[in-house]
């Protein structure tokens, strides 16, 4: 459904309401999001990679905050959408319209993102795969946080760190 061209155009459209919850978080809860991840990171300016980033809504507030963004999705329709609000916006943000199982970064990033449940979404092998590609795009020293529901689909965000505790 994110390659067909009309459903993601409808989709889309559903990430970029602001009144609802259901394509993405309505604003407000995208940047508490953001502050609680920012707030477990004590490193001022870091490279995030923003994996299944949509049209870019958690990218833009991260960047806004002096941040480098990388953003990953395989909606074409939502990568275009986030590279024209970038762009407008002048933004220090690369997307890319890829899969995050298809992953090719190595040591590059402080922090790697996965949120609204994706993670919960991927079969067993799947989550193996998107774990091995996010330690490999991680520094040394790198976190990835993602969230996921639990049986009682109540949402619970998860920190993993590649090495040591970071200073992230």
């Amino acid at each position: 459904m994110w390659t067909n061209p009309h459903i993601s155009k409808q989709l889309l459209d559903i990430h970029i309401n602001p009144d609802i919850d259901l394509g993405s978080r309505k604003k407000n809860a995208i940047e508490r999001t953001v502050e609680w991840i920012l707030s477990n990171c004590s490193k001022e300016k870091m490279n995030i990679l923003d994996l299944g980033c949509g049209p870019g809504l958690y990218s833009e507030i991260l960047a806004e905050k002096g941040h480098s963004v990388t953003g990953v999705d395989i909606s074409k329709t939502s990568i275009e959408y986030a590279d024209q609000e970038a762009e407008k916006k002048n933004l220090d943000i690369k997307y890319f319209n890829q899969s995050y199982l298809d992953l090719d970064f190595e040591n590059q990033f402080d922090l790697a993102i996965l949120i609204y449940t994706d993670f919960g979404v991927l079969n067993p092998g799947e989550r193996k795969t998107i774990l091995n590609n996010v330690r490999k795009a991680l520094k040394p020293e790198g976190k990835f946080i993602f969230d996921f529901l639990n049986l009682l689909c109540k949402a619970h965000i998860k920190t993993w760190y590649k090495g040591k505790r970071p200073a992230c």
